[in-house]
């Protein structure tokens, strides 16, 4: 199955150095048939687009690839497997499913590397098995962006979206709201920021300040409630 640029469908966007550095830990997994590997990280922090750039690092260099959320393969677990199977959303999983399906998976396909993705409800379920924590010999972390990165990222939205000529940017002020609001979660800043640039432009003085970005923070937070 091939590996998409992104699981939400939107355009793929330039990694983050944490994000990176992940990748190229985890891609290593495809060099020890039957290993296992964990990549952990709060929500929002790009798990999913870190097991598509493996996927597709990997595809590249000749593995066939899988990526496929837990609950799907729960329901399948046995199959015609790839070299490198990319779990996402392991904390869905329930107490003792886990291990009980990775050693059907590994009994039916016993080279078949597998990465498992999650919050910090995963490392509680590989922990209460003491096999299955043996077996994974990597692990790679995702953190929230440092205030440095969040203003690149910010920086970066900005000049990308599809009215960067009309607009300017007090962009140290702006970025730094943005980090506070969204305690420098990569998906909320990519949101936050996205939406209070095409805001900004809709407006006649079309600038970005931290009371826009307050206001934009109010509505998407009466639109969610």
């Amino acid at each position: 199955m091939p590996i998409p640029d992104r699981a939400s469908g939107h355009p793929p966007h330039q990694l983050l150095a944490v994000q990176e550095a992940a990748v190229a830990k985890l891609a290593y997994v495809a060099e020890q048939p039957g290993a296992a590997a964990v990549l952990c990280g709060p929500p929002g922090t790009g798990k999913s687009l870190v097991l598509e750039a493996v996927g597709r690092m990997l595809e590249k260099a000749g593995h066939s690839c899988r990526l496929v959320r837990w609950l799907a393969l729960r329901e399948s677990p046995c199959g015609d497997w790839p070299d490198v199977l990319l779990v996402d959303s392991v904390d869905d999983a329930g107490e003792g499913e886990l291990a009980a399906v990775l050693s059907l998976c590994w009994a039916t396909h016993p080279q078949t590397r597998i990465v498992l993705a999650g919050s910090g409800r995963l490392l509680t379920l590989v922990s209460r098995d003491r096999r299955l924590e043996r077996q994974i010999g990597l692990r790679a972390v995702l953190t929230p962006c440092s205030r440095a990165e969040t203003r690149h990222m910010v920086a970066n939205i900005v000049a990308g979206g599809p009215h960067q000529t009309d607009l300017s940017v007090t962009a140290t002020a702006v970025a730094d709201t943005i980090h506070e609001i969204t305690g420098g979660i990569p998906a909320d800043i990519d949101r936050l920021a996205g939406l209070a640039a095409v805001v900004a432009a809709d407006r006649s003085a079309a600038t970005l300040t931290p009371e826009v970005i307050e206001r934009v923070h109010q509505r998407l937070a009466v639109t969610a409630a």
